[in-house]
């Protein structure tokens, strides 16, 4: 990791795209300014952080739901309407006797 100390106004390239110029330093924040091409996703950590921990709750939510889709698919009638496997009968109670 590369340290460097800059002062208020001053500023950091990256390449020839990327510039990160030090805005203003207030009560221990600093605040940074970024120029870069749009082509380039700039977010706060705590932001990557969450975007990934619902990337990786959704993966794990369609697993789910793909092993029940697996499951249905094997009772839900075929487009020709037969099941894949049978269904037993389920006997009714007489009504009314």
């Amino acid at each position: 990791m590369l340290i460097l100390a800059r002062k208020e106004d001053e500023s950091i390239v990256i390449g020839d795209e990327i510039v990160i110029k030090v805005v203003s330093i207030d009560r221990g924040t600093v605040k940074l300014g970024f120029e870069a091409p749009s082509r380039f996703v700039i977010l706060r950590e705590e932001l990557r952080q969450m975007v990934a921990d619902k990337n990786k709750q959704s993966i794990s939510g369609n697993e789910i739901a793909n092993e029940s889709l697996g499951h249905l698919s094997k009772i839900l009638p075929h487009k020709n309407g037969t099941p894949h496997v049978k269904i037993p009968n389920v006997p009714q109670k007489n009504k009314g006797k």
